[in-house]
């Protein structure tokens, strides 16, 4: 089958975004390209070359997250990164945007730090193309070690009302306990500044979004599955809960909630399914404001050798498959068997 604005369009909306894993085998996919721009970058670091002041580190960190509202305003996303007495921006990334232009948005940033006694170091550069901007400016991945990671999205709302808050925030994820520490990745960016409306069924808070954190908490190689248990609480229970409680209206990828949220209360969940469990009153974060309105689809598993892809936002499993419910902001039914090309769509809205 086929999916796009005019042929089953309410599959091809649910695609883009919806869900915890998928909702078809997708087997190609026509994408529409936009040129490459002229793109100008810049770094930030404050770091231990800098000063060895903790409050002077934190202060610049809260100096520089009371202004990304402003920033993805701008058009500008914004890599960075918070470690223990290292704070780094690598990039700014401005497509589009000559380095003259870059460095007007930023300035009273920097400005702001220097105020502030905040030392740093600041560098900026332009290129033909933003592929030439990725290739210099984005780090590569690194691998080899093993962490758990969470996350929390803070929108404009959040920023300008609790700034203060959100470090406290982040001061909870570094310093989890005294035996651990923590690390953030965060992104500064607003999918609604090129899009003000939705056109698909990712979770409309995105578009008042600013910044999306990834918690990390580090496993040490050879951790027994007590340690392991015990680092899943400390993420979910201490880390991301400490995010949850700075943000009045945020959200999170549903891929990124714990399998031990069921440590909070009023959690709905299949019993025979391992599947993660999304507690109730976390469900409007991760799903958006349509589930309510979403009918409930069948529940059987299909024939052998068939794929049913059932969702009930009644029953919040996520992490789901083989005909278990996972929550998603819209209900679609799609079935793909080995002998036929027949839509389970069709036959529910048939019912």
């Amino acid at each position: 089958m086929t999916a796009n604005e005019r042929l089953n369009p309410d599959l091809f909306w649910a695609l883009k975004g919806g869900g915890p894993a998928s909702f078809a085998v997708i087997l190609s996919v026509t994408m529409k390209t936009f040129p490459d721009l002229p793109s100008a970058g810049a770094t930030l670091y404050i770091n231990t070359t800098h000063t060895f002041d903790q409050d002077v580190w934190w202060n610049g960190t809260a100096i520089f997250h009371k202004w990304s509202s402003f920033f993805v305003d701008q058009g500008l996303y914004v890599y960075f990164e918070v470690f223990p007495f290292t704070f780094r921006v690598r990039p700014f990334v401005a497509i589009g945007k000559t380095t003259a232009q870059l460095q007007t948005i930023v300035q009273p940033f920097l400005n702001e730090l220097t105020a502030k006694g905040v030392p740093y170091e600041f560098a900026i550069k332009s290129f033909p193309t933003f592929y030439n901007l990725y290739v210099d400016l984005f780090e590569p991945e690194a691998s080899g070690s093993s962490a758990l990671t969470g996350g929390w999205m803070f929108n404009h709302n959040d920023v300008a009302n609790n700034n203060n808050g959100i470090i406290d925030a982040f001061k909870t994820v570094m310093f989890p306990r005294a035996d651990l520490v923590g690390l953030m990745v965060g992104h500064l960016f607003n999918p609604g500044y090129g899009a003000p409306q939705s056109n698909s069924a990712t979770h409309p808070a995105w578009r008042n979004a600013t910044d999306f954190i990834i918690s990390i908490l580090p496993v040490p190689d050879g951790a027994s599955l007590a340690q392991k248990a015990d680092l899943q609480n400390v993420l979910t229970n201490t880390m991301d809960a400490a995010l949850r409680r700075a943000s009045t209206s945020g959200c999170t990828y549903v891929n990124e909630v714990s399998h031990s949220q069921s440590a909070l209360t009023d959690c709905v969940t299949n019993d025979e399914s391992p599947g993660r469990p999304v507690p109730a009153q976390l469900a409007e974060p991760f799903l958006g404001l349509r589930v309510p309105e979403a009918p409930a689809p069948p529940r059987e598993v299909g024939p052998p050798r068939c794929l049913l892809r059932g969702f009930n936002p009644r029953n919040r499993g996520v992490g789901s498959d083989r005909g278990r419910h996972a929550a998603v902001q819209e209900t679609v039914v799609v079935r793909l068997c080995e002998d036929s090309t027949r839509s389970g769509l069709d036959a529910y809205r048939a019912n």
